[in-house]
């Protein structure tokens, strides 16, 4: 027989249950099945836009090296690369930590 009231849940509810063990116990396991599949489609979703952003984001700064239209330094250049190298290598310390880290706006 198929479960037919299932109920959806909220965000923090999701994150209860795939964190908790406690809470996740109390419910079917097609409830918990449900909720981390919810979770990896959400991380997917975003996962897929925020990269396509970013590296659209990443040509266009390789577009400033045109000198016809700009005018840069090497420091310039050393200070940007400086600047990607750190957030793509904070990002992969928090995906193997699971750690934060805080927002820096960049500044030549």
């Amino acid at each position: 027989m198929v479960e037919t009231n299932v109920r959806s849940h909220s965000r923090y509810e999701n994150y209860i249950l795939v964190c908790s063990p406690l809470y996740a116990s109390l419910l079917s396991p097609k409830e918990v099945s449900m909720a981390a599949n919810k979770n990896r489609e959400k991380f997917v979703e975003l996962a897929e836009k925020r990269v396509s952003r970013t590296l659209k984001d990443i040509k266009l700064i390789g577009n400033l090296s045109n000198r016809t239209n700009y005018s840069y330094t090497e420091q310039d250049v050393k200070k940007i690369m400086l600047a990607l190298n750190k957030a793509v290598a904070e990002v992969k310390a928090r995906f193997d930590a699971k750690g934060a880290a805080a927002d820096e706006a960049f500044k030549l």
